[in-house]
């Protein structure tokens, strides 16, 4: 009778022990000790009549298992809290994000409108001083320039004939013989007339006894003097148209050769960028499409890799334009008149 009382005890001591620690969770573990309490009280009570109870030490055991089962409840609670608190961070970060993304495709867009502004209004005033050149004064004047620029040709003019035409076209050279043909026939004039004699004629009147009128005649000669300045200087003028000449045939000569070398450098870099800058900008394109796609890199990167092919088209252009700029100053030499660059 007392072994299967002091079970009976046993048992329902554990029992009520294995609910606690099965209810026991971070915010009621003095509830649960407090009911362990009451449990152990309760059956000490009991087994008072039969002169049993439940020792201290045992209820220690089970405090401690309590209170450990407490501290696991506990942690896992700091544990969710935790992951809670780093999710609401990771929303607030990524509503951070998307408000940042949106700020600066307000700003991409913006900027982009400011320099299609700024692009219309340079292409206004381009017009108008091409207008202005060309004497346009209509300010409706309906002219249209073509919409791109024509492909290079399929050769160049070589350095030796492009300086043997310029020379032959060159205004500044005709000028320049122009003006020392004259300065040499007039240093031929002085020469000679530094040595012909002077004759004078006029009307000459005599008194000899009565007065006489007759005509007179007078003939200077050259002795000492033959016009030694006047040669001279007819000669320095000389030496000078001679020197302009010169100069002249050199500019053209240097206009010739730099315009070659301007021209050569721009179809190297047209060729260039065609077949290798541009291929190499679309293929990085394309391989950032297709990340993007498979979600490995954002939106901007794939915009930034975009504005980076843009980019090259743009340099392509301008060293179209370069060539073509050269391929002027060409015709320019080739029609007689030397390029100018402010």
């Amino acid at each position: 009778m007392t072994k299967q009382y002091t079970k009976l005890m046993l048992r329902g001591f554990n029992g009520e022990c294995d609910a606690a620690v099965a209810n026991v969770a971070w915010n009621n573990a003095e509830r649960m000790e407090e009911r362990v309490h009451k449990a152990f009280d309760a059956l000490n009570q009991l087994g008072s009549v039969m002169q049993m109870s439940l020792t201290p030490e045992f209820l220690q055991l089970k405090l401690d298992e309590l209170r450990l089962t407490h501290e696991y409840q506990e942690k896992r609670h700091q544990e969710r809290e935790e992951q809670r608190r780093i999710r609401e961070q990771i929303r607030e970060d990524e509503k951070a994000q998307q408000e940042l993304d949106k700020a600066r495709e307000q700003a991409e867009r913006e900027e982009a409108r400011l320099a299609l502004a700024g692009a219309q209004a340079e292409a206004v005033a381009a017009r108008e001083a091409l207008n202005a050149l060309m004497g346009i004064t209509a300010t409706d004047a309906a002219w249209r320039a073509p919409s791109r620029l024509p492909e290079l040709p399929a050769s160049e003019l070589s350095l030796q004939r492009l300086e043997a035409d310029a020379l032959s076209a060159s205004l500044d050279i005709a000028a320049a013989k122009q003006r020392l043909r004259a300065a040499a026939a007039h240093a031929d004039v002085a020469n000679v007339s530094g040595w012909l004699p002077e004759l004078k004629a006029g009307v000459s009147a005599e008194r000899s006894g009565d007065w006489g009128v007759g005509p007179a005649v007078q003939l200077e000669l050259p002795l000492f003097y033959q016009g030694q300045g006047e040669v001279g200087v007819a000669r320095a003028r000389m030496k000078r148209e001679q020197h302009l000449y010169a100069d002249a045939a050199v500019q053209v000569r240097s206009a010739a050769r730099a315009v070659q070398s301007r021209l050569d450098a721009a179809r190297r870099g047209v060729v260039h960028a065609h077949d290798v800058v541009l291929p190499l900008r679309e293929r990085v394109v394309q391989q950032t499409q297709l990340e993007y796609n498979g979600m490995l890199v954002g939106i901007f990167q794939l915009l930034e890799a975009k504005r980076q092919e843009l980019a090259a088209a743009e340099q392509f252009l301008s060293l179209r334009r370069d060539y073509w700029l050269s391929r002027l100053e060409a015709e320019q030499l080739l029609a007689g008149r030397r390029p100018r660059h402010d």
